[in-house]
């Protein structure tokens, strides 16, 4: 099927017209029928009722109102693409929202036409889309170009967002200032939520030639208001709006706002304000770009959260192994080993602690603390010989060194940590000889396990593989008080 060029009355353009009204259909037959290249062909009050016109008919070009109950003009109008090319197509509509018109456009809309135009206007455009040239009024071209400038506008914003934050400066006063300017505000405020309710982490006004100076001072009690205005996450607006802080009486101004609400995880976490002398007028697609930088807001805030609470854990780290080594180093030096295990468990925050040494063939208790004594039997009873020999060629037994610590577990399913404790590993080596030249008659087994073992029940907060470098100098701590000073001294 083809579209029918116009040269004169024998070759009249053929048309159909789709809307649900009955009115709106006369009137454009009416105009349609008076010129002498066109010729209505058929009418349609819904999308299926035209697909079977259209199908009948083979006309030209069809008008097809956008809002139609049941099939709507925007999915007609893509039927009506796909099957007919070089079918011409004219959306008609009482919107001039940009949204409209981009959709009617991508659906495969040659044109857009809105329904208050002038009839004589309307044949106008029919004829100039039959001549193959792309006509769109003024009135629907200005909001596409200020969408378009909108989505540039935004993209920028968000790029440079993101630059900023690589660069480690704040991006969440730019973000905020850069919605009051997308607005038309002129001063701007960040306001997140805190401990003790709303503060202002921000604010400023926006450099824009022409604004009227405008400043407001708001309340602890303005901004818990504004709070409470937020009932979704769209932005509001409130022009003409007067802050009931009663402090401030019937002194409080009238003002105008933008509040553009940042939520995570379906919780408030605060808000931007757009503040102006004007009243303020928001299209859709703005509104849309308010909420995605909202959004961004959002992430950020998220993110500088968990960067704060990194750094807090990671000074709190700093601070706890500078401490465990200033008491380590002391108390290596003086007499009371107690006073350092029992430290350890407090200023760590591990359940339970047990040393023990190797005697006559079974493992003694010499201190506890945070486990029960009938626990730590249980587990060192069970405890294989070979779980702290390393292999050295062959099935033989040869020590050099023992496992930083070996897990373990109860009947019950609890996890413990074995640190092997040798003061006097040089002493394994030459029994490790002895045995190599057959001059050793003793268990082997017995002769390898550790003089002492530090059992160490970690817990739900203690994580022993972040915690390397605090149980290795506890456990370097340890060996040496034992060997310089031996289980007499305390």
């Amino acid at each position: 099927m083809s579209a029918l060029p116009m040269e004169d009355a024998h070759n009249p353009v053929r048309i159909v017209v789709v809307d649900d009204h009955e009115s709106v259909r006369e009137s454009i037959c009416r105009i349609v029928s008076l010129q002498d290249d066109m010729v209505v062909l058929g009418e349609a009050s819904d999308g299926l009722q035209a697909l079977k016109v259209v199908e009948r008919t083979s006309p030209d070009l069809v008008l097809v109102d956008i809002r139609m109950p049941g099939m709507d003009g925007l999915e007609l109008i893509q039927r009506l693409r796909a099957s007919y090319p070089q079918l011409k197509i004219v959306a008609l509509s009482a919107h001039e929202d940009e949204l409209y018109v981009s959709e009617a456009l991508k659906h495969g809309a040659d044109t857009y036409v809105l329904k208050g135009t002038p009839l004589k206007d309307l044949i106008g455009t029919i004829r100039r889309v039959m001549q193959g040239r792309v006509d769109l009024p003024s009135e629907v071209t200005e909001p596409l170009i200020n969408r378009f400038r909108l989505a540039d506008d935004l993209l920028g914003i968000l790029d440079q967002s993101f630059f900023l934050h690589a660069k480690g400066e704040d991006p969440l006063s730019f973000l905020a200032r850069s919605l009051a300017r997308l607005c038309g505000g002129s001063v701007y405020a960040l306001v997140l939520r805190v401990k003790d309710g709303m503060e202002v982490r921000c604010s400023g006004r926006v450099e824009q030639e022409g604004d009227e100076e405008t400043a407001w001072i708001l309340s602890t009690r303005d901004l818990e208001e504004l709070a409470d205005m937020i009932e979704a996450r769209h932005p509001l607006v409130c022009n003409e709006h007067r802050l009931r802080d009663k402090a401030r009486g019937w002194g409080s101004p009238m003002i105008n706002l933008v509040i553009s609400p940042i939520f995570h995880g379906g919780e408030l976490r605060g808000y931007v304000l757009a503040g102006g002398n004007k009243p303020f007028r928001l299209s859709p697609p703005l509104i849309r770009y308010l909420g995605i930088l909202s959004d961004q807001a959002a992430s950020f805030c998220l993110r500088q959260e968990l960067e704060k609470k990194i750094r807090t854990l990671e000074t709190a780290n700093r601070k706890l192994r500078a401490l465990l080594a200033f008491a380590m180093g002391e108390m290596a030096h003086g007499e009371d080993l107690e006073r350092l295990l029992s430290g350890f468990v407090e200023g760590t925050g591990v359940e339970g602690m047990a040393l023990l040494s190797w005697r006559e063939g079974g493992w003694k208790i010499l201190w506890v603390k945070g486990l029960s004594s009938p626990e730590v039997s249980e587990v060192v009873g069970d405890m294989p010989f070979e779980g702290f020999a390393l292999t050295s060629g062959g099935n033989q037994v040869g020590l050099t060194e023992y496992p930083f610590y070996v897990k373990v577990r109860n009947l019950t399913g609890r996890q413990l940590l074995a640190f092997p404790l040798d003061p006097t590993l040089g002493d394994r080596a030459a029994l490790w000889e002895a045995n190599r030249t057959k001059e050793w008659d003793g268990d082997l087994r017995e002769a390898f396990l550790p003089s002492y073992l530090l059992l160490v029940s970690p817990g739900p907060t203690f994580c022993p593989e972040e915690e390397t470098e605090v149980l290795q100098g506890l456990v370097s701590t340890l060996r040496r008080y034992l060997r310089e000073r031996g289980e007499e001294s305390w």
